[in-house]
């Protein structure tokens, strides 16, 4: 029937994950507290939609892209595959992308994407790519990317995760006409 699995939260915390350099921090507020006698406690979110793990859709670097709400919710849902950085770009994981058809790659350590790499990814091509750093890369990396409608998985966390086979779940936040948004970022690895 069913194998038993493992979920593994690959997100980073809201709050405390520091933001992109020169973006803000997360803050939450306190509207209704129940330690003061309030009926329930209320909070009130003020964030940037890139802030700690989240997603972002072409409208990040696209004039006119698709927002976080057009694109397609399962590019972030399915198999997936766990990459060390320092593998992109050797013949062995060409090799395996074509053979698996992997559609999903999250790329465990400093990714440092070069357009050889992007170019491998937009022809292969993948639907998702995440990566550890909170950001995929330059302007230009991100055109590359978001201009061929690939989503961008951003702040992810891969110390405990080891390389191979996955089912990913990063739906994002429904915001209409945004750019980003955030997700909870899980992993599902299976067991015989």
């Amino acid at each position: 029937m069913f194998k038993d699995f493992k979920i593994i939260d690959i997100s980073k915390e809201l709050t405390t994950t520091q933001p992109y350099p020169g973006d803000r921090a997360a803050i939450i507020t306190r509207i209704h507290d129940m330690a003061v006698h309030d009926d329930c406690n209320l909070s009130e979110l003020t964030m940037n939609l890139h802030n700690a793990t989240h997603i972002d859709a072409p409208l990040h670097y696209i004039e006119n892209g698709l927002s976080i709400e057009q694109i397609a919710v399962d590019k972030c849902i399915g198999a997936a595959i766990v990459v060390n950085a320092d593998r992109l770009i050797t013949p062995a994981f060409k090799e395996h992308l074509t053979n698996k058809k992997v559609q999903r790659v999250l790329v465990k350590g400093d990714l440092q994407l070069t357009p050889e790499v992007v170019q491998l990814l937009v022809a292969h091509p993948i639907l998702l790519i995440g990566t550890e750093n909170n950001t995929i890369g330059n302007p230009d990396i991100h055109k590359q990317l978001l201009s061929q409608e690939i989503v961008v998985l951003e702040n992810i966390t891969l110390e405990h995760v080891s390389e191979g086979d996955y089912f990913l779940f990063a739906a994002p936040i429904k915001i209409a006409n945004a750019e980003g948004a955030p997700c909870r970022a899980l992993l599902q690895s299976f067991r015989d």
